[in-house]
């Protein structure tokens, strides 16, 4: 039974007992019998009190149902949003589904929710309904201004408005949407406006306290998705700036090109802060600026700024105070230069020097963010970072440089010496050989084509010596190869060479040592076959390789003529020493051992490094 239903048997039933009451009492129990007529007005006044009653309470009734049923309506419109919101972190998806629902309940035509950019006071459009296109791309990001939605914003309460054509504060794209009625709704959150939600219609009509409060409830949810997806967002920007960081610095800790290394840094601080544009700085030692590398620039821009900046402006600034600096607009700071021709637009920056032990080596420059938002504090921590492990690898890729200069160095002295004491020795021999042989033509024919020939053979020998140090130059520095190909490479270079007999023998297990012993022990090899060759005047050699348990031996040995302690304290030049250095730099033990018409053997004991499963190695 329904409710009206139940009203008119709420009035006919009272009334009919009542009326049966009086006849009763008019007939039966009144002496005589009252006439009809004023039987008839306590009826009538009896029945009209029971009909206005019972309208009365049952009108009230009939309120409350209504308002019970729009507030069930409510509660599981906004159940559904929070189900939508818990559900999916798609933030337009699930603002769109939150917006419809609304608008049904609501039962309007119109509906906008913005999210409010603090930045450049912008409202950002994130879901619409009802909203034609046109007017849709328009209402994308607007202005925050001065008018109602500037108001609702700075207030925090919600705006009722019942005719919006008459109300001049109502933006004049809504009232194109032909909007008579609205609601303009602050999305509020821990005290914080977050954005704005519009809900309108094209009737005039009012909107009730309820759905003014089922908005409010839905604003503040809507809100807390705005904060939770930012936290989310800031989330996960923080999760790849931790990446960013963890993959530059493995990349720096392996990369020892020091031009490499810095390309690598520009392009990984663009990605950390998602900029357009990225550059890097390095001084030199007499404090200019020497290496400039961009990124974000195409070759054709590059070319057409021409030569790289001296260090003036806001890039001098920030290397010569050592301090951070980020700028909203670069034109508007008095340090400001300007741009030269052919260089593209740019508003602002992000400036971050490199230090290290308190000394400014270089610079980071980023230029406008590609979202078209300002640079934060955390983008400024995040590069600063960056700029500090920069910092270090290029300290480390500049000794890494002074360290191979010097090696280069140490070779080219090493070579010098070598040939000064034989190769140019012999030249000079040869020399003076051939300048007695003028004084020898007439007088001695014979003596002088015996010089002749022996300068000749002194040629050829001279030849082989160059081509030894050919070979030892083209020495394989890669770490490649074996111990075991190092050995045949030596003999086989003794053979082809010298035409001395070279035989191979290794004994014991078959462990090789590390790379950087092998390159080191192919160098001990090399400088014991140039002195069989140019020294020992030997027809056979061994190359031995004995590995034990806990160590090996390496030995080199000729049949040659040998030498004594006398000859060994005089001929002790810079090859014996660089063997014996290079023993020393891998923890070996270098000795020879000689005599004269014996020959003579170079020999290197290494102890094996144990590793964790108890296998040995060099």
């Amino acid at each position: 039974m329904n409710l009206r239903r139940l009203k008119w048997v709420a009035i006919v039933s009272p009334a009919l007992f009542l009326i049966l009451l009086e006849l009763v009492r008019a007939h039966y129990l009144e002496s005589p019998p009252v006439s009809w007529m004023r039987w008839l007005v306590p009826i009538t006044i009896m029945v009209v009190g029971v009909f206005a009653f019972s309208h009365f309470v049952f009108g009230l009734l009939a309120r409350m149902q209504a308002e019970i049923l729009q507030r069930n309506r409510h509660l599981t419109a906004t159940n559904q949003i929070l189900s939508a919101f818990a559900q999916s972190r798609d933030l337009e998806q699930v603002l769109t589904l939150a917006l419809k629902r609304l608008m049904d309940v609501v039962e309007v035509e119109f509906g906008v929710i913005c999210f409010l950019d603090e930045g450049p006071r912008e409202l950002v459009a994130l879901a619409s309904c009802g909203v034609p296109s046109e007017i849709a791309e328009k209402m994308e990001r607007m202005k925050l201004g001065n008018g109602l939605e500037a108001e609702v914003s700075r207030s925090g309460r919600p705006a009722v408005i019942e005719d919006a054509a008459a109300d001049p504060r109502v933006m004049e794209g809504l009232k194109m949407l032909g909007v008579r009625s609205m609601i303009l709704l602050p999305l509020k959150s821990k005290g914080t406006v977050r954005g704005l939600g519009f809900i309108g219609s094209q009737r005039l009509r009012k909107f009730s306290h309820l759905d003014v409060e089922l908005l409010r409830a839905a604003g503040g949810q809507i809100a807390m998705a705005f904060e939770n997806m930012s936290l989310f967002n800031e989330t996960q920007k923080q999760s790849q700036r931790l990446r960013i960081l963890v993959e530059l610095g493995m990349d720096l800790a392996a990369e020892l090109s020091l031009d490499a290394l810095l390309q690598r840094v520009v392009n990984f601080s663009r990605d950390l802060v998602g900029a357009r544009f990225g550059a890097l700085s390095v001084l030199e030692r007499e404090g200019k600026i020497g290496r400039f590398l961009t990124s974000g620039l195409s070759s054709e821009e590059v070319a057409r700024i021409g030569s790289p900046p001296r260090g003036l402006g806001l890039l001098g600034l920030i290397l010569k105070e050592g301090r951070p600096l980020r700028l909203s607009e670069i034109t508007a700071h008095p340090s400001s230069v300007g741009f030269p021709p052919g260089h593209p637009a740019m508003k602002s920056l992000l400036g971050v020097p490199m230090v290290s032990r308190g000394t400014v080596i270089g610079s980071l420059y980023l230029a406008d963010k590609e979202d078209g938002h300002e640079f934060t504090g955390a983008d400024q921590d995040g590069v600063a970072m960056l700029a500090a492990q920069a910092a270090v690898a290029i300290e480390n890729a500049r000794l890494y440089e002074q360290l191979e200069d010097l090696a280069r160095l140490r070779e080219r002295e090493r070579i010098a010496m070598d040939l000064h004491d034989g190769v140019i020795q012999s030249i000079y021999a040869i020399g003076l050989n051939l300048e007695g042989c003028v004084d020898l033509n007439d007088e001695d024919p014979q003596e002088m084509e015996h010089r002749v020939l022996k300068a000749v053979d002194g040629l050829n020998e001279v030849i082989r010596e160059i081509r030894n140090y050919i070979f030892d130059l083209r020495l394989d520095r890669s770490g490649t190869k074996t111990l075991k190909q190092v050995l045949e490479d030596a003999a086989k270079e003794l053979r082809l060479t010298a035409l001395i007999e070279a035989d191979i023998i290794t004994e014991g297990p078959s462990e090789e040592p590390s790379t950087e012993r092998t390159v080191q022990l192919s160098y001990i090899v090399r400088e014991a076959i140039a002195n069989i060759i140019k020294h020992a005047k030997a027809t056979s050699a061994t190359l031995r390789l004995s590995a034990r348990s806990d160590h090996f031996v390496l030995s080199v040995r000729d049949n040659g003529v040998g030498f004594g302690p006398e000859q060994s304290a005089a001929s002790s030049g810079q090859g014996l020493r660089n063997m014996m250095e290079r023993a020393r730099e891998i923890g070996g033990n270098l000795a020879v051992t000689s005599g004269p018409g014996v020959g003579t053997e170079v020999a290197v004991t290494l102890q094996l490094v144990r590793n964790e499963e108890g296998r040995g190695h060099g």
